[in-house]
């Protein structure tokens, strides 16, 4: 992959905020709204920083949170798993019969 300038990479993150926020003013899902940026700025835009980007976060937010184990948004296994990846701390039981939230 070629080296990308700074000025380029900024243009990536503001167009993919405006992006991000375009998406939340609709309502739409985080996961939508990583989808639209990398359909957007594919193949300079990378998943990760996608995602990072879709859930608002900064660098040093992403840095810090791995720091800490970044055990956030990872998903627990098990039969009373739960999953917080959607990032606004509601959890969805991975044993709780199909329709029903734990």
């Amino acid at each position: 992959m070629a080296t990308m300038s700074r000025a380029r990479r900024a243009e990536l993150q503001r167009r993919a905020q405006e992006i991000r926020l375009t998406c939340q003013r609709d309502g739409i899902a985080v996961e939508q709204i990583a989808l639209a940026i990398l359909d957007a700025l594919q193949p300079e835009m990378r998943r990760l920083e996608a995602w990072r980007i879709a859930y608002g976060w900064s660098r040093p937010q992403c840095v810090a949170d791995r720091g800490r184990g970044g055990r956030r948004h990872q998903r627990k296994r098990g039969p009373d798993a739960t999953s917080d990846i959607d990032g606004r701390g509601g959890s969805v039981s991975a044993a709780a019969p199909a329709g029903q939230a734990g």
